[in-house]
């Protein structure tokens, strides 16, 4: 009988990672010499209002993002999001995350949050003071938290509201339902988001890549050298431009590249290296596109570079 006991013990014991879930930590140290940060981990998590408008007594839980609340609950037919919702609750959470920072991560560089998707109506605090508001559950937003942040340990709090039922016709979840990031930026920095590519021109052997992107900060005397590399990774084009301005343009006309088509897909890379007035490598980012020609009429319908393509349909997911 002892013997069966200690058996069932270890069984159990190994069937219960939840014993040890609470031996992390929520605290993440801002790296600053990576600019694009990655925070999903062991985040604290409560429910504070429930699917029947009832407050509830703060229990918070680590969990890793993407999280979904409503979807680890159990269905029921009374649920607040209805048939639409897949009969699963909804209601108000709160997200916690200790965010370490030294006074150099504060006086050199920018320190800006990248939510990806929260759903829905979401609110983000820094030591209890408001960042920023964002209440559409579909749409990615970057709140800059470098004023906000003071050397030692900062709690990072983001609430999120899906109580404001019925609010959609599918599935939508409740929760931080995609990454999270922290981009660690020098005081100059290319703008995110900024970089945007053209293909104004394109045929087989001779297209023209135009690419503009801003600059944030002090940038007299700066300069960004800017590169075309293959699907290797291998340099294929070069030009350097001085930076003039905020908004700053490049182009590369009339150089060989290979089209994306549905078959082929090639993609290129385009690299921006900003560098100061003495040349030192301030800020680098790069983007991938591909070159393609897209026409359509009435009588000949959708053309892929100069080739008839028939549409069979379009995804419309949140997803896509």
């Amino acid at each position: 009988m002892n013997i069966l006991r200690y058996i069932f013990s270890i069984y159990v014991v190994m069937l219960t990672p939840a014993l040890v879930i609470n031996a992390k930590s929520n605290i993440t140290a801002i790296n600053s010499t990576q600019r694009k940060q990655l925070i999903d981990d062991a985040w604290l998590f409560t429910l504070v209002q429930n699917d029947k408008g009832e407050q509830v007594p703060t229990s918070f839980q680590m969990v890793d993002l993407p999280h979904d609340w409503s979807i680890l609950n159990d269905f029921t037919e009374d649920a607040a999001m209805g048939n639409d919702g897949g009969y699963l609750p909804a209601g108000k959470g709160l997200y916690k995350k200790t965010l370490v920072a030294t006074y150099d991560d504060i006086s050199k560089g920018r320190h800006l949050l990248y939510l990806e998707g929260a759903y829905m109506d979401a609110h983000v605090f820094v030591n209890d003071s408001l960042v920023g508001h964002r209440p559409y559950g579909y749409s990615s937003v970057l709140y800059d938290l470098s004023s906000y942040l003071k050397p030692g340990e900062n709690e990072l709090s983001i609430s999120v509201d899906n109580s404001q039922q019925r609010n959609a016709r599918w599935y939508t979840g409740s929760g931080i339902y995609r990454h999270v990031w922290l981009l660690n930026l020098p005081n100059t920095h290319v703008k995110p988001w900024s970089v945007y590519i053209t293909t104004p021109k394109v045929e087989k052997y001779r297209s023209t890549v135009k690419a503009s992107f801003d600059v944030n900060g002090q940038s007299d005397g700066f300069t960004a050298r800017v590169y075309i590399k293959n699907s290797d990774g291998k340099l294929l084009y070069e030009t350097n431009t001085p930076i003039n301005s905020e908004s700053n343009n490049v182009e590369f006309k009339d150089v060989p590249l290979k089209l994306w088509d549905i078959d082929s897909p090639y993609i290129y890379t385009l690299e921006i290296c900003l560098k100061d007035k003495d040349g030192n490598m301030i800020d680098t980012v790069d983007e991938t596109f591909g070159v393609r020609k897209i026409e359509y009429s009435v009588s000949e319908g959708f053309k892929l570079n100069d080739r008839p393509v028939l549409l069979t349909g379009a995804c419309v997911h949140s997803d896509n």
